[in-house]
């Protein structure tokens, strides 16, 4: 057998440096192609990790607003009682603390990732306030929601919630203080609320779509009917009743489910309001499920000793305690939503679809959840 000449030797080594090399490309390539993989998933892993960041704040924002929404209504109430002027320096700064934590939810959605708001901004304290406190009934209710999972992130826009500063916590909340002491009827209310819906509606078609800014007449009647709202809950002993009530029958009955989800569909929420409203709607029916409870506790004390007049007087105020707590937090609620949560059309959509009612929180919420497939 003849040796390989010297060409063949160095054609085989050339052989073999050709195949390692395409070997070492291979390996090359295998190895990008896993970095780069491996960067696609790091790069996801941020992206869902910056979006549960952004609910966990924005969950943060909304019950430190629900949280200061009650107590802003009852210290105003309290100053009130005392015969302190609204426009006195301390009323004004309670209201200013509101207004600044109502800015700081509105733009929750348009903060870089150390939460501070781009552009001009009305800051104060409210702006970097931390998580709610474990003292006082509300706060523990904020507490024990706040451990719950946030709803699945959606796209979310960053821009922020609400459209212009049409409305302020201030013009709601001075103009509700100021009829406490007007006598006033359900009749009155149903008539107020029949006229101003119908001049709605006829501004709204005339006036939304095309970006237009809304004209001062159509701020105005929504500012009024905002104010009214809120004197109702806060002040009117007929309120429950208005709110069961069908305007065009006078019966006093409940709303079918479909109207409800009628005005859901018709406020036409964007994707950050929705994912903010899915936090709201935990929060509402934490709050609601710990007020029938303490109905229902009431109710049990007074079977348990229905002869003893001590024990039926401490009911009876109990219930009047937390049918106002309830008030409260509805009042609170409705400013929080015109104010920061929603644009100026959307709430004035809400009081025009919901004819012959008046917008129920309770029922909307369900429909909206109901709709949107979300999860309770």
């Amino acid at each position: 057998m003849e040796a390989p000449s010297d060409g063949e030797v160095t054609q085989a080594k050339g052989s073999n440096r050709s195949r390692g090399s395409r070997s070492k490309l291979a390996n090359v390539a295998t190895q990008i192609a896993k970095l780069e993989e491996q960067l696609r998933v790091r790069q996801q892993q941020l992206v869902q990790e910056t979006a549960r960041n952004r609910l966990v704040r924005a969950q943060i924002e909304l019950l430190n607003t629900f949280d200061l929404s009650r107590d802003t209504v009852v210290q105003l109430l309290a100053a009130d009682d005392a015969g302190e002027d609204l426009s006195s320096p301390h009323c004004r700064a309670i209201i200013d603390k509101f207004e600044d934590q109502l800015y700081a939810l509105k733009h929750t959605f348009d903060r870089g990732t150390d939460g501070v708001v781009g552009g001009p901004s009305r800051r104060g304290a409210a702006a970097s306030k931390p998580a709610p406190s474990t003292s006082g009934a509300g706060s523990q209710l904020s507490v024990a929601h706040s451990t719950t999972s946030p709803p699945d992130a959606a796209v979310l826009s960053g821009g922020p919630l609400g459209g212009p500063g049409v409305l302020t916590a201030g013009q709601f909340l001075r103009g509700a203080l100021a009829m406490r002491r007007v006598e006033r009827s359900k009749e009155e209310f149903m008539s107020f609320w029949r006229q101003h819906v119908m001049e709605l509606a006829m501004l709204l078609h005339q006036e939304c779509g095309g970006g237009r800014r809304m004209s001062a007449r159509f701020e105005q009647v929504v500012l009024a009917m905002g104010v009214r709202s809120a004197a109702l809950f806060l002040f009117d002993p007929f309120a429950v009743e208005v709110i069961m009530t069908d305007f065009e029958t006078g019966e006093v009955c409940e709303a079918p489910a479909s109207m409800w989800e009628r005005v859901a569909a018709c406020i036409e929420l964007s994707s950050d309001q929705a994912v903010m409203y899915g936090l709201f709607n935990r929060w509402w029916r934490t709050t609601n499920e710990a007020l029938q409870l303490q109905r229902q506790t009431l109710a049990q004390r007074a079977l348990e000793h229905p002869d003893n007049l001590e024990v039926q007087e401490e009911v009876a105020l109990g219930l009047e305690r937390v049918n106002s707590a309830y008030l409260v937090a509805t009042a609170g609620t409705l400013v929080v939503g015109a104010v920061a949560l929603l644009r100026p059309e959307q709430v004035a959509e809400s009081w025009v679809s919901s004819w012959p009612r008046i917008p129920l929180l309770t029922a909307i919420l369900d429909a909206w959840v109901k709709i949107n497939n979300v999860r309770s």
